[in-house]
């Protein structure tokens, strides 16, 4: 029974990945930022197939505090944990600078899951099914960073240099770098890593910094989306990532969509920059022990 984490569990896609897997054998962690909704999320899994094993625990990715904690007692109940699946993510809010110092989207859909990662790296390590599956965006092929001054300048912007959709889309590109020098860096210990473009899925992404006002008119767009394929349902969107952690995909390093290899950013060619940003990124958080 594969044992997989999947971080903001609690809704949408990352729900879907969970309650689907569940229902494949796999035995869950649940990481959620608030423990009453993972609690309700087990809960309503539990209503699907009472034969899911899983556990819940509090996770804030925009606090290396909240991550620790997380990490510590994740560890202390499971050992060995074989996929790592970085679901959680923000969207264009408004801006907010984290307990840490930077800017949300960077830490929260980024640098969060590349702590987490380090913390639990061991326990992953001790599998023999080594998988770390980062959902990233569309948006990460727009982007344009290709030098660790401009990952700084979006990482610690000011609110008057904040451009929402621009950190959005480089923290997504952050994610296919780190899926690019993860696969080289820990390819020696067979580790798989992935990157995956979910599609555009109907998410609470798109209405939790927006009034009721704004649901309401949005749904008669959100019906012809439905209706045209252009807008895909959170368990449509989850399908990739349940791909990848179910089956044996030898294919490493590279971006998906609809289970299939997609062309990546050209930057995530950059070997040089991946192993520099790679480096930077180790310099952004805590120390972590041997």
């Amino acid at each position: 029974m594969p044992i997989t984490l999947i971080t903001g569990a609690n809704s949408g896609m990352g729900y879907e990945t969970a309650l689907s897997l569940g229902q494949l054998g796999h035995e869950l962690i649940l990481c959620t930022r608030s423990l009453e909704k993972g609690n309700e999320a087990l809960h309503r899994i539990k209503q699907q197939d009472n034969t899911i094993k899983a556990s819940v625990f509090a996770l804030d990715l925009a606090s290396f505090r909240s991550i620790r904690d997380c990490a510590a007692k994740v560890l202390a109940v499971y050992p060995t944990i074989d996929h790592l699946i970085f679901n959680a993510g923000v969207m264009t809010p408004p801006y907010t600078k984290t307990e840490d110092g930077f800017e949300l989207q960077f830490q929260a859909n980024y640098l969060g899951h590349f702590y987490l990662f380090h913390l639990l790296k061991q326990a992953l390590l001790a599998s023999t099914a080594k998988k770390v599956v980062s959902i990233s965006s569309l948006s990460s092929e727009k982007g344009v960073n290709d030098s660790i001054q401009k990952y700084e300048a979006d990482a610690y912007c000011s609110p008057e240099s904040y451009d929402a959709m621009k950190c959005y889309r480089e923290s997504k590109l952050a994610q296919v770098l780190f899926t690019r020098e993860l696969d080289r860096r820990f390819r020696e210990y067979d580790v798989k890593s992935y990157a995956v473009h979910p599609g555009v899925v109907n998410t609470s992404l798109f209405y939790r910094n927006s009034g009721s006002l704004y649901s309401l008119v949005m749904k008669p767009f959100v019906w012809l989306g439905y209706a045209t394929g252009k807008l895909l349902t959170p368990q449509k969107g989850a399908a990739t990532a349940i791909y990848l952690a179910s089956h044996d995909v030898e294919s490493s390093g590279l971006y998906w969509e609809n289970c299939a290899i997609r062309p990546h950013n050209p930057i995530a060619n950059q070997e040089d920059f991946c192993c520099e940003f790679w480096d930077w990124s180790l310099s952004l958080i805590p120390a972590i022990e041997s």
